[in-house]
């Protein structure tokens, strides 16, 4: 039986969906803030689409054939197997302080089939190398950061090289790493994050939002290149990218406005990464059509810029007027949220209705649970028929049986066996009194014997007798 929901309460369940909503943005605002300035020469997802020739990327040297869509890059495909992709930055890092995010969704069938890799060398892309694993590649100089999977589970993996080690040739790389985790990465649906953060006084690798792994013994030098590179086998996993963004406290130093009266800008620019990093870590990819982003027009002016009430009030009525633009906006984007989860209720409807057209009608469910009462009530009989019946008369007339036939056995197997013994001795004299048999055969034999030696001497007699001839 559906349930009806009021159209007002339906509008006050979608409210506190958006309360919910905005409590998490306000929180995510509020930590953006510490994470600065992007670069945009390092950093991929600043804007959309990532290539407006769908070749090239801004900052990048691309080795392999990518497949480059608006809002990701699919580095390897679901098939075929067996490819290498990579993603190198032309310029090198000056920055003695930064963070790298990295956002990827990788998929595949039941067994895992390749690995995701995040480079900070010396080399950087040069040749074959940018495409190379940790596991194939030669010696290298810097950093690499490895998600696959190791013994069953899924793993972030560190290395250190100083270009003297040849993983390539190593028996046991996995034993290099100086540092892991593990990691839930395939068939999520969801984005899976990385964040590097470097700084002189530690090294950490957050997953998710999850501490992997931190260091204070890591020291990485300035001038190398970043890199990201997937490597699949046979039976492959696609790795999609979503975003690199690189920030650094340096950067938000020199982004700093030296001025009051020149704030705008640098702080709108600050605002505009900060959202976009809010829209990264929640899984979304920004699209101009779902948002409204209003710029704020004026500036803080000091208060000695007003000498009288016209100019004061002129500065109350335009503030006004930018804090009613603040308010459209908010409303405009309250509707689209609205919109949004009026859509989701309305395909929540329709699942529901679906799933109850395939629900067990409750009448074989109740018939089910009669036939099953009637079951057990059945065994109930059979056990207290087994556990209180009384069989004794049964075992006594059982044992009048065998004692009736003990009895039997007491006084007729004597006689039997009494005129068994009579019949034996009868046979016995018949046997003594009657000519053996073998006496027989010998006299048979002697008779034999005689006749032939008979015949014999009448032949021998009749050849030596004279003979009359004619």
């Amino acid at each position: 039986m559906s349930s009806y929901i009021p159209r007002p309460l339906k509008l006050l369940k979608s409210l506190s969906v958006i309360s919910v909503f905005l409590s998490i943005l306000l929180p995510t605002f509020s930590i953006a803030q510490d994470h600065g300035v992007y670069d945009p020469d390092f950093s991929i997802g600043l804007v959309h689409p990532f290539s407006e020739d769908r070749q090239t990327i801004p900052g990048y040297t691309i080795h392999g054939s990518p497949q480059i869509l608006s809002d990701r890059l699919v580095l390897t495909p679901p098939s075929p197997g067996n490819q290498r992709v990579g993603l190198w930055t032309t310029k090198t890092n000056s920055y003695h302080e930064w963070i790298l995010d990295v956002s990827f969704r990788t998929s595949g069938g039941e067994r895992p089939g390749g690995s995701f890799h995040l480079w900070y060398t010396a080399e950087g892309g040069n040749g074959k190398a940018g495409m190379e694993s940790v596991y194939t590649s030669k010696p290298w100089d810097g950093l690499a950061l490895v998600v696959d999977s190791y013994g069953g589970y899924g793993t972030i993996r560190a290395y250190l090289n100083d270009g003297s080690t040849d993983y390539s040739i190593h028996h046991d790389v996995p034993s290099l790493s100086f540092g892991h985790c593990e990691i839930n990465y395939r068939n999520r649906g969801t984005f899976t994050t990385l964040r590097v953060t470097h700084s002189p006084k530690s090294f950490k690798v957050e997953a998710d939002g999850s501490l992997c792994f931190e260091t204070s013994r890591v020291r990485l030098p300035t001038g190398y290149h970043y890199g990201i590179s997937a490597a699949t086998s046979e039976t492959p996993d696609s790795y999609e990218l979503f975003s690199i963004l690189l920030s650094s406290p340096e950067r938000i130093d020199l982004s700093q406005p030296k001025d009051s009266h020149h704030g705008g800008q640098p702080q709108q620019h600050l605002d505009q990464n900060q959202h976009r990093e809010q829209e990264q870590e929640h899984g979304r990819t920004p699209h101009k059509q779902d948002y409204t982003m209003y710029t704020p027009e004026y500036g803080d002016e000091s208060p000695e810029k007003y000498k009288n009430e016209h100019d004061q009030f002129v500065d109350v009525h335009n503030r006004i007027q930018g804090i009613t633009h603040h308010l459209t906006a908010i409303q405009s984007q309250i509707a689209i949220l609205y919109d949004k989860v009026n859509s989701l209720d309305h395909k929540q409807d329709e699942y529901r209705t679906e799933f109850r057209g395939a629900i067990i009608p409750r009448s074989q469910i109740d018939g089910m649970e009669t036939k099953m009462k009637a079951v057990e009530e059945l065994v109930v009989q059979i056990g207290n028929a087994i556990t209180s019946k009384d069989y004794t008369q049964h075992f006594e007339a059982l044992h009048r049986t065998l004692e009736n036939h003990h009895s039997n056995l007491l006084y007729t197997v004597p006689n039997k066996v009494t005129q068994g013994l009579r019949v034996t001795r009868v046979t016995l004299a018949l046997t003594t009194n009657t000519p053996k048999v073998g006496f027989g055969v010998t006299l048979l034999i002697v008779f034999q014997l005689a006749l032939v030696v008979a015949y014999i001497v009448y032949k021998r007699r009749r050849a030596s007798s004279p003979k009359k001839y004619l």
